[in-house]
């Protein structure tokens, strides 16, 4: 909730049935504040004309001792603003002179991410530009399918470059158009799996965006086949694994995942699966993926890491009672980092059934 003169705040969980919600927002101090308490900017587009009804929302701090992205309420920051007619904007900070990291999104203009900005008297220009817009048709053997879905995500990562992803539905004749996508980056352009499935997959396509303004036509973007992984999870104690109990598969590249709740003896199964490189995490309370697991991701112990080359059956993901063990106190070695990219770039495995 934004409103002229009072603090943003987020709404509990609001419950249609309950009737009438009051929200109530507290009145903000930004006029009696010390000024360099205060980050003030103006959001232009590329013709240097204001733009109103913009999102600006600290994602990240850059202080003397630290630079810290994700969740910043904790610090004073305010969570978000809304430039005004005039483009004109003011968040309030913790510190003085803080710097912020700033996520700007606006309609029909592409979003951006900003290195650090100071508050103070100074008034930031912030110019946002129309993107570019990235067009093709989905086919399978060689007819136009309709309705399925694709996305796109840059390839880099960094969370002060980052803008999110991008997703699109394809027409009654295929055909797709990406829009407002920032220029000067490189892309993964795929298919979403659970729109997918039925008809196969669409891999990761690499791209490079041009300049503002222009258009990149993809011409068809072909279905290829889809790949079933499947498997169970296995609790080292021999307890039963838990109803409802959920898998994630997650493409390593792209910005896309499946659920599958498993059956009563842990069974899964995820089909559409693109051949390319995929995670395999399970979440049961009181226990960890297990060593044994031949694809264990080394770096983050949650899960599993390796490539789907084909229909994979039979993965047996093996979880261990207690918290996953302590890395030595040496850290991650080179040697690691090794047998972390050997795995990876490695058939996707679980644990081998246990002998007599």
């Amino acid at each position: 909730m934004v409103a002229r003169g009072y603090v943003p705040a987020s709404t509990p969980l609001l419950v249609p049935e309950e009737g009438p919600h009051e929200i109530a927002l507290a009145p903000h101090d930004l006029d009696r504040r010390d000024p360099d308490r205060v980050l003030m900017g103006r959001v232009m587009d590329g013709g240097g004309n204001p733009v109103a009804r913009v999102v600006i929302e600290p994602i990240g701090v850059a202080r003397e001792q630290y630079h810290r992205f994700g969740g910043v309420d904790d610090l004073g920051i305010d969570p978000l603003a809304v430039s005004e007619d005039d483009g004109a904007f003011r968040l309030g900070v913790g510190e003085a002179g803080e710097r912020l990291y700033l996520s700007v999104k606006a309609p029909f203009l592409a979003p951006v991410r900003l290195a650090p900005l100071a508050a103070g008297p100074e008034v930031h220009p912030i110019r946002l530009g129309v993107g570019l817009t990235v067009v093709g048709r989905v086919v399978k053997d060689g007819k136009p399918l309709p309705g399925v879905a694709l996305g796109m995500v840059q390839q880099d990562r960094n969370s002060e470059r980052f803008v999110g992803e991008f997703q699109f539905a394809a027409d009654e004749d295929g055909k797709f158009g990406f829009v407002n996508i920032p220029p000067d980056e490189d892309w993964y352009l795929y298919g979403l799996m659970d729109s997918l499935k039925p008809h196969g997959a669409i891999p990761l396509r690499p791209l490079r965006t041009t300049a503002h303004g222009e258009s990149i036509d993809l011409g068809d973007v072909e279905v290829g086949p889809g790949h079933r992984v499947s498997g169970r999870v296995v609790l080292a104690d021999g307890g039963p694994v838990p109803p409802e109990t959920r898998v994630l598969l997650s493409r390593d590249d792209a910005w896309d995942s499946q659920t599958a709740v498993v059956g009563p003896d842990g069974g899964f199964t995820f089909e559409g699966v693109p051949a390319e490189r995929v995670g395999l995490s399970a979440r049961v309370p009181g226990y960890h993926p297990s060593p044994r697991n031949a694809s264990l991701d080394l770096l983050n112990q949650g899960g599993l890491l390796g490539m789907v080359e084909g229909d994979t059956d039979g993965l047996r993901f093996l979880l261990e009672p207690g918290p996953p063990p302590e890395r030595d106190s040496g850290g991650f070695t080179q040697e690691d980092y090794q047998e972390y990219q050997r795995r990876r770039d490695s058939p996707l495995r679980g644990a081998p059934e246990e002998t007599p």
